[in-house]
């Protein structure tokens, strides 16, 4: 069982599908208003959508140095 498992994450990893799901995923950031305290996951944002205030883009973790693992 856990060759095919590895076997399956491998073909993932190469997969073309896989390449366009990162870039999709990498566009999207966290957002916080220290206003409300609320967090959102968005492509990109300005003002708070509660409360209208501006927000604060939270750094990634690949911005931030760290290593994701997978």
């Amino acid at each position: 069982m856990t060759e095919g498992i590895r076997a399956y994450v491998a073909k993932r990893a190469t997969s073309p599908d896989d390449e366009r799901e990162t870039d999709e995923r990498s566009a999207t950031a966290l957002y916080s208003c220290g206003n409300c305290e609320r967090t959102y996951i968005t492509e990109g944002m300005t003002d708070c959508p509660r409360c209208g205030e501006a927000v604060d883009r939270e750094p990634s973790f690949a911005e931030l140095g760290l290593a994701v693992d997978r």
